[in-house]
């Protein structure tokens, strides 16, 4: 059995869209697991999940945003970089009230922690205090944190509340990943998916001509 883990959110569409190409059938796009005929099982998880479980044996490939790798401390060999999403991490703050160019104590929430630990050391910011949230961060900004450290993609959320991105810490890419040793039948489905990937790029790309 092969277990393929693909990501819901904001690239869930991307995912059936891959799922349905690989199943050649329609799916029901309520689900969460898919399979077909040839034992390769499909699940619809969240990013942040997948490079630990495929670290733990319970998936065998999986594709997920860079910065779960990074912020999970992921070894993990990358396959392909996918166009799906464009998005970052940074450094979110009020714009009357920029963090960076403070001296005082900084309160900083975020769902990010190693990353934003690793962000305030290179800056030589040694006054922060770090708080992890599952999500949301956005909101607890100015009122209950001085700045949050969340994932950007349009920045239209932080325009309604008066954020700004202070600073760009981290660009994120969507991969195709597995550990570095697979067995034969995972590397099978790994070049599919990457030939099926690039046939469809192929194809914008001469349509966008």
């Amino acid at each position: 059995m092969i277990r393929f883990g693909m990501p819901k959110g904001v690239v869930k569409r991307k995912s059936i869209s891959l799922i349905e190409d690989l199943l050649r059938v329609p799916i029901n796009k309520d689900k969460l697991h898919f399979f077909d005929q040839g034992d390769v099982h499909y699940y619809l998880l969240k990013h942040r999940d997948i490079p630990r479980l495929i670290e733990l044996g319970c998936l065998d490939l999986g594709i997920t945003s860079t910065e779960w790798l990074y912020e999970n401390g992921s070894d993990l060999y990358i396959h392909k970089e996918l166009d799906w999403c464009d998005t970052r991490i940074s450094l979110i703050s009020d714009k009357d009230s920029p963090v960076l160019s403070e001296n005082a104590t900084i309160r900083c929430i975020t769902e990010f922690p190693r990353i934003t630990r690793d962000f305030f050391s290179r800056t030589n910011k040694n006054n922060v205090t770090i708080d992890n949230i599952s999500g949301s961060s956005e909101a607890l900004v100015p009122s209950i944190y001085n700045c949050c450290v969340d994932c950007v993609e349009t920045g239209k959320t932080l325009l309604l509340h008066n954020l700004t991105e202070e600073s760009i810490i981290y660009k994120s890419q969507i991969v195709l990943v597995s550990k570095h040793t697979v067995c034969n039948q995972t590397k099978n489905l790994i070049t599919m998916i990457m030939e099926l990937m690039s046939h469809k790029e192929q194809n914008c790309s001469i349509n966008g001509m």
